[in-house]
């Protein structure tokens, strides 16, 4: 008698369904995964100023310069990073939307 073995998927394929096993093209968690990881470095090195500054490494406004300098580059990589999940996101909206919508019909 034959002997059947239960196998799961890789872990890799549950956390990331591809584009055939979705309906739709998703690669959405590394894209927050990164801009997360991208502020957390962003902080990180505010931190460093900071420490710097309390060293008296810098002299008169420098600190608040550098400070602005990172906190402006922040909210730029952010505003333009950010568009391309939200364009994703209203992408996925519209199609399990539209997957509901036949749902409910039937």
């Amino acid at each position: 008698m034959a002997v059947t073995k239960l196998t799961r998927s890789p872990r890799r394929a549950q956390l990331h369904p591809t584009a055939a096993s979705s309906g739709i093209a998703l690669g959405r968690l590394p894209v927050y995964e990164n801009l997360h990881a991208l502020n957390r470095d962003f902080e990180q090195v505010l931190a460093d100023l900071a420490r710097l500054q309390e060293l008296g490494v810098f002299r008169r406004d420098r600190f608040t310069i550098f400070r602005l300098i990172v906190q402006e580059t922040r909210a730029w990589a952010n505003m333009e990073l950010a568009d391309l999940p939200h364009m994703r996101e209203q992408d996925n909206q519209a199609w399990f939307g539209r997957l509901h919508r036949r749902w409910e019909k039937t």
